[in-house]
């Protein structure tokens, strides 16, 4: 992206504000794991600082499920804007006596950043790390983990570049103006 996504701006709001204001209310807590590096205001969520620099998702992941009071946390990446919440609901009935959920987007590609990760991963997190393997990819057959295939309807966004910044935009506005267009009775 050639900056830092958090802080990308949609409507006067940074990125990160943005998937934070879709969690507000649903979930008891809410933490955000930034790098040292990363500077990124936050007033509504707890933020923690990744206890490995460096080592990636894998790392922020840890450190967030290291402070949460929770047993089982939805983990979120912010360059993917909307939150699926019949997705969640999906997976955390899946959850049961695993730990971890993900989905499969079209049965062939895991996306672990958008998962259900139970604490009992933290020993094996922590151990990839010290093996220098920092993809949450490589959790995925260490643990007991379970995909759920999706089509990529479900999963629509993922903001690599400002070219996927500025299509997501554009859904935005063209979403947000249909929204406040009133509808015409039927009938």
């Amino acid at each position: 992206m050639g900056q830092n996504k958090a802080s990308l701006l949609i409507e006067g709001q940074t990125l990160l504000e943005h998937l934070l204001g879709q969690l507000q209310g649903r979930f008891k807590e809410i933490i955000v794991s930034l790098s040292s590096k990363q500077k990124v205001p936050v007033n509504s969520a707890l933020i923690v600082q990744d206890l490995y620099e460096g080592a990636g998702p894998l790392a922020g992941i840890l450190s967030g499920l290291k402070v949460c009071q929770s047993e089982v946390a939805l983990v979120l990446t912010v360059d993917q804007p909307e939150v699926n919440f019949r997705l969640v609901r999906k997976m955390l009935a899946l959850m049961t006596d695993l730990e971890l959920v993900y989905p499969m987007i079209e049965g062939k590609i895991p996306h672990p950043l958008f998962a259900l990760y139970h604490k009992r991963t933290i020993p094996v997190m922590e151990e990839l790390i010290g093996q220098g393997k920092l993809s949450p990819l490589e959790l995925l057959n260490r643990v007991q983990a379970r995909s759920l295939t999706v089509s990529t309807a479900e999963i629509p966004w993922n903001l690599n570049t400002p070219e996927d910044f500025n299509q997501y935009l554009r859904h935005y506005k063209h979403k947000k103006a249909k929204a406040e267009t009133p509808q015409e009775p039927k009938g």
